[in-house]
């Protein structure tokens, strides 16, 4: 915003310079060539006054106070907070913003709702109806004979994790 407050300062001198030419140039033109040419007066004053009104109109605005983005500077605040730095695409930075809300809101070290459901999670695998663990067992079965690789791999890890959880 101070760029667009420094170009408009810039341009204010330029037109307070150009409107002193001007009323210069019209004031030697009324003493030279008065009564004749009435149409070129009335111009020469004419455009003297467009550079009065355009001085007025930037003046005005200079006298504006500077406009802040309230959704700028809380979306700054916050990764300011998070120890961030703003990314030149605002999208991103409030992509990186939510993702570490997520994050946090996931990771049951900090949160107590993430917590209770790898609780929950826990509970209901141990009580899970004894259909549903021969069904497993003959899963693991089924991958125990099956010759070698992946599948036997797979059988003695989930073999193990199941002895660890029950």
């Amino acid at each position: 915003m101070s760029d667009l407050r420094d170009a408009a300062r810039q341009s204010l001198e330029a037109l307070e310079i150009g409107y002193a030419c001007a009323e210069a140039e019209a004031a030697q033109y009324h003493a030279a060539m008065a009564g004749y040419r009435p149409h070129r007066h009335a111009q020469m004053d004419a455009d003297v006054q467009k550079i009065a009104q355009a001085i007025t109109a930037i003046k005005a605005a200079l006298e504006q106070p500077e406009q802040t983005n309230p959704w700028r500077d809380a979306v700054d605040h916050e990764l300011s907070t998070l120890h961030m730095v703003a990314s030149d695409d605002p999208r991103e930075s409030i992509r990186r913003l939510i993702d570490w809300h997520c994050a946090v809101q996931i990771d049951p070290l900090v949160s107590s709702a993430a917590q209770e459901l790898i609780e929950r999670g826990r509970r209901e695998a141990l009580e899970q109806p004894e259909q549903e663990r021969k069904l497993t067992d003959e899963v693991i079965a089924d991958l125990w004979h099956q010759n070698g690789g992946f599948h036997h791999h797979f059988a003695r890890a989930l073999e193990r994790w199941l002895k660890g959880q029950a």
